[in-house]
């Protein structure tokens, strides 16, 4: 499962400034132990590659994004997910 806070964002709060924390959850692939990496796509053209399960990106501006993570295991299994974020002005 991935999860993203706030969602949806605000790019014109002074809080929020459109920063979104991303969080995945890989239960059935063998637990955190046996994760080798984390693959995220942001839906807005940009992506980055962890080793950890969670990650944070800045949206620039207001729209509708298609977020996704593929899990991979030690053991070459793979995991996806994905979510609608919604950005607003």
């Amino acid at each position: 499962t991935m999860t993203a806070t706030p969602n949806p964002v605000s790019i014109s709060s002074l809080t929020q400034q459109g920063l979104v924390t991303f969080t995945a959850s890989a239960g059935g692939l063998g637990g955190a132990a046996g994760i080798q990496s984390y693959a995220w796509d942001f839906g807005d053209g940009r992506s980055a590659f962890t080793t950890g399960s969670s990650t944070n990106t800045r949206y620039t501006a207001p729209g509708t994004y298609t977020a996704s993570v593929t899990v991979r295991t030690t053991s070459g299994t793979t995991g996806y997910a994905q979510l609608i974020i919604r950005v607003n002005p």
